[in-house]
Parts: structure tokens; sequence; C-alpha cells
């Protein structure tokens, strides 16, 4: 129908150009003063000739823009058509590169099943690069939430809970290790919560700049023996029934080393768990045997002890709460029912701070800071407790069972 349309159309100018270069020039000449028909005649075939070259010129304009037109048209439509062929080449070279990287990574989590502990380190590595690495076709990383997962499922699973013995001479291996080393770096915006309940992660080395992968993450139950955590954020952490007393680190040497202090504290390092410089903000650690910790310097806003045995701890110049640099909703650390036995505070600002009935026989506070607003009630002291007179002279003698 268009097409006819068309043709109608092209007809009815061609009929019109044709009535105009055929009647105009006679009439024109007609109104010029010519008398003789010869002159006459030329003139008039001369406006024909001129007429007609403008037609014809038109013509040509017309049939080039018409071409034009046209082979534009093919032009885009050969473009279309070769975009969509890219765009369909593209999409399948997508989803080949896609299916690869799933295999790549199907691969690589095999090999965590191996015995081999040095097939299994390159099977986390692996993991890792494609993690780090590859973009899925959507332009999403689709692999690093499964890396992670993978991770945390092989340390959990690598556990060595039942044996019997001295659990520092069973450090995690190197494997595990890794899988850890690996989880700190993936997850260090906090893609997921790290959950690792009562995993082995005896001599475990967590240290990790700038990584928020352990906040909010959960350890209770874990074996923590030798663990370094130091420099770690661990917001919102939960301790609570973990494992990392020294006595339990020492095993059958605790009462050799207990009798030679020096050679305990040239060796505690290597056996107890190593909090220095972490951020504990609002972590629990209720009920934890955690004797001999090292909390140098730690930051302890809102950290809870209830019932938690911090015998031999270390909290020199740690800082517990509700100051500019260390705080968690103006909250201070607390120490209900701890016990504190041998503890040192040299250095700590114990003000507002929940000492209530607590053991602090052999603790000391002669360093510590506004000590003189701690809360003491109803904890006891022995004759061998660092604080000041005016404060231990009101307190309970510490029962010997204790």
């Amino acid at each position: 129908m268009e097409l006819a349309s068309g043709v109608a159309t092209i007809l009815v100018i061609l009929f019109g150009a044709y009535l105009v270069w055929w009647f105009v020039p006679p009439r024109v000449v007609g109104r010029l003063d010519i008398t003789n028909t010869k002159d006459r005649a030329d003139v008039t075939d001369n406006y024909r000739k001129t007429i007609g070259q403008a037609l014809g010129a038109i013509v040509l304009i017309v049939t080039f823009a018409w071409t034009f037109y046209k082979d534009r048209e093919t032009i885009d439509l050969s473009r279309a058509q070769l975009k969509a062929q890219a765009d369909q080449f593209f999409e399948q070279q997508l989803q080949t590169r896609d299916q690869f990287v799933n295999q790549q990574f199907i691969a690589a989590s095999g090999l965590l099943k191996e015995k081999s502990v040095g097939t299994r380190i390159a099977g986390l590595y692996a993991i890792e690069q494609i993690a780090e690495t590859k973009q899925a076709s959507d332009g999403r990383n689709r692999y690093l939430i499964p890396a992670i997962r993978a991770a945390i499922g092989f340390i959990m699973s690598s556990g060595d809970v039942g044996q019997s013995g001295n659990p520092i001479d069973r450090k995690i291996p190197a494997d595990v290790q890794s899988a850890i080393s690996i989880l700190a770096s993936l997850n260090m915006s906090r893609q997921l919560d790290v959950d690792l309940r009562k995993s082995y992660l005896v001599g475990g080395d967590f240290r990790r700049a700038n990584t928020k992968a352990f906040v909010v993450a959960n350890f209770q139950g874990a074996r923590l023996y030798g663990a370094n955590m130091s420099g770690l954020d661990l917001t919102s952490a939960k301790f609570d029934g973990s494992y990392m007393a020294d006595w339990e680190a020492y095993g059958a040497e605790w009462d050799a080393k207990l009798s030679d202090l020096e050679d305990y504290e040239n060796t505690r390092q290597d056996y107890t768990i190593d909090f220095t410089g972490a951020i504990l903000n609002d972590a629990g650690f209720d009920n934890v045997r955690m004797g001999g910790a090292s909390l140098k310097g730690a930051c302890l806003a809102g950290a809870r002890f209830y019932n938690t045995d911090l015998s031999r701890a270390h909290f020199q110049n740690a800082n517990l709460g509700n100051t500019a640099s260390c705080d968690f909703k103006g909250k201070k650390a607390h120490f209900y029912k701890a016990k504190l036995i041998d503890a040192d505070f040299s250095g700590v600002d114990v003000a507002e701070v929940n000492f209530e009935k607590t053991n602090l026989a052999k603790a000391r506070f002669l360093k510590a800071i506004n000590v003189d607003r701690a809360i003491f009630t109803g904890a006891c002291v022995d004759e061998k407790t660092e604080l000041s007179p005016s404060i231990s002279n009101k307190l309970e003698r510490c029962a010997l069972a204790n």
C-alpha cells in the first residue's frame, strides 16, 4: 500500500514538472516584446532547456538523496545486525568463562578434601585467587561469599579437639593457618559474620591490618590456646565458653612453670592468647578461663568478664572505655565475680569500673589510675594484693580455696 502511494506521488510530480516544462516557457516568452517568430521559438526553446536542466538537476539531487537515505538504512541495519552478533558472541564468551571459572572453583574446592597439606593449601589459595579476581557476567563477584564460606568450613572441619595431651604440642597445621589468613583477607569488609564456634584454633595467627573480618565473630567454645589476635578488630565478638587458660595450655608442665615465674614469663606468649592492642568493644568473655591472657593496650569498652578467670592476665595500659579513643555507648568494661588473681592493671584508668565480688588476691593496682573511683563492693583481697590500704582494709580476705 505504501509502495503504490509512493509511485502515485512520483507520477504526479513528474506530470506537474512536464506541465511546467511545456507550458511555462511560451507564456513567459509571450510577455516579451519579440515579433519575429523564429526568435520567439528560439527563446522558448532556450527556456525549456534551462527548465529541463533545472528539473534534471532536481531529479539528480532527489535520486542521490534517496539513494543515500536507502544506503544509510542498509548501513544502519547492517550495523544493528553486526552489533547483535557481537553481543551474542560476547555473551557466549562470558557464559563460557563463567562455566570455566565455576569448574575451577569446584576443582579447587575438591582439593580441600585431599590428605596432603600442600595440596589443601594449593586449593585454598586457588579459591582465594578466584574470589579476588573473577567477576561474573552480571558484574558481581559471585565467588566471594562461597570462598569465605569455604574458608570458614575448612577451619571448622579441621578440629583436633578429641585428642588428649598438651594442646600446644598440636598447633593448627599450615593449611588451617592459610585458611585463617585467607578468611581475614577475603572478609575484610565483613561480607559475612564469621562463626567459628567450637573450632580448634590452637596457635592460630589472626593478625591482619584494617580487616573487619572478625567483627561480631563467634568463637564460643573454641580452643584458643596460644592464638594471636593482637591489634585485631573484635568488636562484639563472642568468646563465652572458649578455652584459653595458661594452665590448660601448659598441661603437665604447669606446676614446674608456675614454680619458676621467670621461666613462665619468658614462655607465656607461646601458650596464652594475645589480645595486645586489640579492639574488644562489647566483646563477651563470660565464664571463660583465660588465665595469663595479654590484654595490654586493648580497647575494652563494654567488654564483659562475668565470672571469668583472669588470673595472671596483663591489662597494662588497657583502655576500659568511655574515652574519646575507646568507647561503646559510654559503657566501661566490667568484671563482676571475676577471678583477678595476680592480674596487672598498671597504667589502667579504672574509674567507674565494676569489680564487685571479684577475687583480687595478688592483683596489682598500685600503678592503676583513679582506683578510688572503682567499684570494689564485695571483692576480696589477700596480703599480696597491691591496693591502697584505704581500699583494701575495707574488703574481706579471700578464702584459701580461691
